[in-house]
Order: structure tokens, then C-alpha cells, then sequence
């Protein structure tokens, strides 16, 4: 367990039972067996039987100006046939916030520990990881960061913000990940201009890998603003400019934005967000700029939920951009990525429910490739306490560039969940 979680779970056992009432710890494990055609997802797999068992629990503690959470999942992979080595994949969120000085000086420490893509184009979250993906394309990242920050009022309606924040990025095998280290300072204002409509603007220096090869200073200045135009129903947008200077490759600019709208009508949403984000390559140590666009549209009817997205990436090696002489133009860094998915979920009855889902990871330049997927499971509430569930699951792969890529990838399973 990392350092943070362990802290998190000893602070939160601790103080259980002197405030129980603000602690709330709830355990559960998950056990299934599922049988697969290719389980290496690739041309030519094997079958096998895969068990797993999936230990987890939830806990949170609030008292005064200290509130906590822990979330934890471990789940222990054996391969019946051999074919691929067993292995645990750990996921855990925590988080403690301390309010030292009420409504001024807070202290924010968390802790984010997944199994993520080694390729960064396909995701960088433990959330954008996909079932029936081998667990050989991931890897397990572990983010820690200490953000202490200080809420200054300059008036009714205005504030400023200044934080810093460090953050110390790992993986479990260095072979598979590069360690990182930040120092980001801030500086946020935020003004009310009324009830609905907020204004603010801000600047940030961060400082990566300090006094290493890769070391990267780079400033970024942003103004944005937000209107909430009714009930659960808003629109905001961020623009600025970011200046990057890489020890090893020279220096960049890039205009930033982070934007979007969300509007409610009865039992529908629906969402557009888009922005500009710089995310860090687990397999190469790269900086990625990455350009976002998601639209999705949820519509919900008397048993039945129905959400349709469709998202769009455009990735490039940020410390390539605007370089001139000094790019690479044979990296091959420039690719892109489209994200359809749909999902259904239907309640059959009060206990019984049937859910759907479809979706596809189509890549293009440096990465081509598609990968189509689709999942169907059939659950059953037995109890409060105790569930049961069958599943059908199904990947098709497809590469122009690479034969061995080109694969398809069947599931089928059983699994037993149990709350205590």
C-alpha cells in the first residue's frame, strides 16, 4: 500500500473508535470466473480460466475540520492454464483535507494508486481502462500529492487563492513507468459578479523533475468565467497560454482552453466539454499535449437509463510543438483518437437488471489501431447485501500496420459480490 494510503487508513482506524459516529468503514469482496478464448489478446491466444477475487472496502471520517476517505480494490488474478502469470492490480483513492486556520489555510493531501495504459493516448486514469483489456498494457501508477493553500477574501464577492502543490508520480515496475516529481505554485482570483455568474483569472509556475535531463519550467495564465443559466444547467470557459521550456529539447507555446456546457431538459442531459491538457506518457516519460472534445447525451426513462458519447483526442509531443529546426519530424508523436461508446442499462424488475454496453478506441498516426468492444450482463440482487451477475464480453482488434494485432477476444462469466 502507498505511503499516503497507509497514512489514511491509520489515521481513519485510529480515530474510529473514539468518534465512531463520524466514521464509516463498509468491507465487500467480489469473487468470479471467467473463461476466455484469447486470454492474451493477441493473434493466436490461448484459452484459460481466469479467477478472481476482489477484495475491497469504503471508508470516510469527518469531524470538525478534518475529513478523511479511503477507498480500496484489490483484485487477485489466477490463470488456471498458465498462460499468463497471476498478478494483483491495486486501486486506491485517498484523500485528507485539514482546514488549519478556519475558511483561510487549508492542507490537501491525496493519493491516486491504478492500473493505467502504459500508452497515454489510450487513457490516463485508472477509470479509462477497459474491460477485456490484457492486464500486460497496464501499468500500476501511483500519484501523490501535498497541496497546502491559503483563501485570501478582497471583498464581498472576490477572492484569491494561492496554493502550492507537490506532486511525486511512480510505478510499481520502473520498467514499465519513469518517476516524476513537481513544485507547482498558483495563484487563482475569483470574483462573483452575481448569484449565477463567477469570473476569474489566474497564473501558475511549475517546476518538473528539477535538475535532471528532463527538467521542465513552464508558465501558464488563464481567464475564464461561468453562468449558471438555470437549474443544473451551465456553461464556463478558461483561455490562456502556456510557455514551455525542456532542458532537453528546447522551449514551446501553447494556447490553452478548458470549456463547456451542460444542460438539463427534464430527463435528459447533455454535455459538450473540450480543453487542453499536458499529460505525462507512462511508457516514454513524454509530455503529451493532448486536445480534448466530448459530447455526451443522457436520457433516462421510467426502468430504463440510456447514455450516448462520442469523444475526440488529438495528442502530440508537447516539447515538439512550435520548435522549428529543433523538432522531430520523424518521432511519428502526432495521433489521434475517436471514442464512441453506447450504454443501457434496463431494470428487468425490482431485483433483476440487464446492461449493455458498446464502445470503440479508434486510433490514427503514431498509434492506428481500432478496437471494438461490447459487454452484456445480466445482475441479480439477492439480498441488500448480496448480488450475483453473468456476463458476455467481446473485443475485436484490427491494425492495418500490424498483423499480430489483429485479433478477436471472447468472455463469458460468473461473479458472486458480497457486502458486510
Amino acid at each position: 500500500m502507498t505511503r499516503i494510503g497507509l497514512a489514511c487508513l491509520i489515521l481513519l482506524l485510529t480515530a474510529a473508535p473514539v468518534l465512531a459516529r463520524d466514521f464509516r468503514f463498509t468491507p465487500s469482496i467480489s469473487v468470479s470466473e471467467e473463461y476466455t478464448d484469447n486470454v492474451e489478446n493477441e493473434r493466436g491466444g490461448h484459452t484459460d480460466f481466469t479467477t478472481t477475487v476482489s477484495p475491497s472496502f469504503s471508508s470516510s471520517y469527518e469531524s470538525g475540520r478534518l475529513t478523511g476517505s479511503l477507498d480500496y480494490t484489490a483484485n487477485i488474478r489466477h490463470y488456471a492454464n498458465g498462460n499468463m502469470g497471476d498478478d494483483t492490480g491495486h486501486s486506491l483513492d485517498g484523500d485528507v483535507l485539514f482546514e488549519a486556520l478556519e475558511d483561510v489555510f487549508f492542507i490537501d493531501v491525496n493519493d491516486a494508486w491504478h492500473q493505467v495504459y502504459t500508452n497515454s493516448r489510450r487513457g490516463t486514469s485508472g477509470t479509462d481502462v477497459r474491460e477485456g483489456d490484457s492486464s500486460s498494457q497496464l501499468s500500476q501508477q501511483n500519484i501523490f500529492t501535498f497541496s497546502p493553500y491559503l483563501i485570501t477574501p478582497l471583498g464581498p464577492r472576490t477572492s484569491a487563492t494561492t496554493r502550492y502543490t507537490f506532486t511525486n508520480t511512480s510505478y510499481q515496475d520502473t520498467d514499465e513507468g519513469q518517476s516524476s516529481n513537481s513544485h507547482m505554485g498558483a495563484v487563482t482570483l475569483d470574483h462573483q459578479l452575481t448569484s449565477t455568474w463567477s469570473a476569474n483569472a489566474g497564473g501558475d509556475y511549475t517546476l518538473k523533475n528539477p535538475g535532471k535531463d528532463d527538467e521542465l519550467n513552464r508558465w501558464h495564465y488563464s481567464v475564464g468565467s461561468r453562468y449558471e443559466y438555470s437549474e443544473n444547467s451551465y456553461v464556463y470557459g478558461n483561455v490562456g497560454q502556456a510557455f514551455s521550456d525542456y532542458a532537453d529539447t528546447g522551449s514551446s507555446s501553447t494556447v490553452t482552453w478548458d470549456a463547456g456546457i451542460v444542460h438539463e431538459i427534464e430527463t435528459m442531459t447533455v454535455s459538450f466539454t473540450t480543453g487542453v491538457t499536458f499529460e505525462e506518457d507512462p511508457d516514454t516519460g513524454e509530455d503529451l499535449e493532448t486536445r480534448n472534445y466530448l459530447l455526451s447525451v443522457t436520457k433516462a426513462y421510467e426502468r430504463t437509463t440510456v447514455t450516448g458519447s462520442v469523444g475526440y483526442y488529438e495528442y502530440e509531443n508537447a516539447a515538439d510543438e512550435d520548435q522549428g529546426d529543433n523538432a522531430d519530424s520523424n518521432s511519428g508523436d502526432e495521433s489521434q483518437r475517436w471514442t464512441p461508446s453506447l450504454n443501457i442499462s434496463h431494470q428487468l424488475s425490482p431485483r433483476l437488471g440487464l446492461d449493455f454496453q458498446a464502445s470503440a478506441d479508434l486510433m490514427s498516426g503514431a498509434d492506428g489501431g481500432r478496437n471494438y468492444y461490447a459487454t452484456t450482463t445480466l445482475s441479480y440482487q439477492f439480498s441488500e447485501r448480496f448480488s450475483g451477475n453473468v456476463y458476455y464480453g467481446l473485443k475485436n482488434s484490427f491494425s492495418e500496420d500490424d498483423q499480430n494485432d489483429n485479433y478477436t477476444a471472447n468472455r463469458i462469466g460468473i461473479g458472486l459480490s458480497a457486502t458486510f
